[in-house]
């Protein structure tokens, strides 16, 4: 006995309504919703805890890095407000370096290879201004630093010893930097650096009243080799008194305890002031010595020797 075959007619979903519904207006609606989460995932994501998370791990020692926020600037990279450099052991003390604004970003070549292969920055500090980039190596890396129109007076590590007065003077310079093996002494900085219109006037140290000094500028090559710091054709030049200086200073800690090794010579002129020269006939010299022979200046930097 045969049964009779059933034949059911599977009803068949139709997608015509999803073509209608996916025209250009929808996708276009889409992808201005993604862009604009991707947007305000960018603006409320918290930067300022990364960038410290990341400020944390380098290892800076003797020093200490701070700022005071840091956000995300676009094309800029990150940007850090009031940034400050300063030595760990005396954090009390006025920062080494202060920087207004710092605005750093990877370089583009290396993020298209999915490396962070180096970083470029530009600061404002002390009036001027600041850049330079960093290469990463496998052993180190390698950059270039260049500044202009810093103004002297702003710098409170220097400005700290006076009493009373005002220190002038806009400085400029570049400097190239080598780093092997992430360790300080392999450090390896040279360069050149220039301040034009440097001087004191009104300056009191220590309770002692100087005379005013007045340079046109001054200009010297620096070379820097892991703790020893060289002073390459160093001079001061200005109507009332030239100064040439060279020679090697040693860092050390504590700083004061720095080592000196410089030569310096002053030379007057007609228009050099009577203080100025009764100031510089106090430097004790060898008998029979000529006013504008070289000194040397020996001991350490707290307590520096004439010879």
């Amino acid at each position: 006995m045969r049964f009779p075959r059933l034949r059911l007619r599977l009803p068949r979903p139709s997608f015509e309504w999803l073509g209608g519904a996916i025209n250009r207006t929808t996708v276009l609606y889409g992808l201005f919703t993604l862009v604009l989460f991707l947007v305000f995932l960018v603006v409320n994501f918290p930067h300022d805890v990364l960038v410290r998370r990341v400020v944390s791990r380098l290892n800076l020692s003797p020093l200490a890095l701070d700022f005071n926020s840091a956000g995300f600037a676009w094309h800029k990279g990150y940007e850090l407000r009031g940034l400050r450099l300063s030595a760990a052991a005396a954090p009390e003390a006025a920062p080494l370096l202060e920087c207004t604004t710092l605005d750093v970003r990877p370089l583009l070549a290396g993020l298209l290879r999915g490396q962070l292969s180096g970083l470029t920055w530009q600061g404002e500090l002390y009036g001027g201004s600041a850049g330079g980039q960093w290469t990463i190596t496998s052993n180190g890396g390698a950059g270039q630093v260049d500044f202009a129109q810093l103004d002297l007076g702003r710098y409170r590590p220097l400005t700290a010893y006076l009493e009373e007065g005002q220190l002038g003077g806009q400085v400029a310079g570049s400097f190239s930097v080598q780093l092997g093996g992430g360790e300080q002494r392999s450090a390896q900085v040279a360069g050149e650096l220039t301040v034009n219109r440097p001087g004191l006037i009104g300056a009191r140290i220590a309770g002692i009243k100087l005379p005013d000094l007045q340079f046109a500028q001054a200009k010297g090559q620096l070379n820097l080799k892991g703790e020893r710091l060289e002073l390459q054709e160093v001079r001061l030049s200005g109507d009332q008194l030239s100064v040439s200086l060279s020679g090697q200073m040693t860092f050390r800690e504590p700083l004061g305890s720095s080592a000196l090794n410089l030569r310096i010579t002053f030379e007057q002129s007609a228009a050099t002031p009577t203080e100025i020269k009764a100031l510089l006939a106090l430097i004790p010299r060898p008998a029979n010595a000529r006013p504008d022979a070289p000194i040397t200046l020996a001991g350490t930097l707290a307590a520096p020797q004439v010879r």
